[in-house]
């Protein structure tokens, strides 16, 4: 039996099983992986405050955090899999509050521990699930 990647299983529809790798994968690293049932929009709400609080205070340091490279591949290791178990959760079944949960915690990592080569997508993965969660609860303001 042939072992495939997460983000190959992705492509053939089987964001389930990359899920289930990388949420595997990411606890045998020391993460941990809540209950995918316990992740309401309330917890999300608050791991993206905590983020932008992260960002807004190594951004005080004249962007030095841009200069500091992650030394550590295990690090590195860690901000690939929480992109792609974000990835993963998006494209599967499981709620998208998961997904912008994990993408908080993926970019949490770079701010924390410096920039690496995975420091842009988790950005990115950021970025969207903090706007389309505002999106979502302007929208039931609204």
């Amino acid at each position: 039996m042939q072992t495939q990647t997460p983000l190959v299983l992705i492509v053939q529809g089987k964001a389930d099983d990359a899920y289930d790798i990388c949420s595997s994968t990411l606890t045998e690293l020391g993460e941990t992986i809540p209950n995918p049932e316990s992740v309401e929009p309330d917890t999300v709400k608050t791991e993206i405050a905590e983020t932008i609080s992260m960002y807004n205070q190594v951004c005080e340091d004249d962007n030095g955090w841009l200069k500091r490279e992650v030394d550590d591949s295990k690090e590195r290791i860690v901000d690939k899999f929480y992109g792609t178990i974000a990835t993963a959760c998006y494209f599967s079944n499981r709620k998208k509050m998961l997904a912008y949960y994990f993408a908080c915690k993926g970019f949490q990592l770079s701010l924390r521990n410096g920039v690496c080569q995975h420091t842009p997508s988790s950005g990115i993965h950021f970025a969207q699930g903090a706007f389309a969660t505002m999106k979502d609860h302007n929208a039931v303001v609204a």
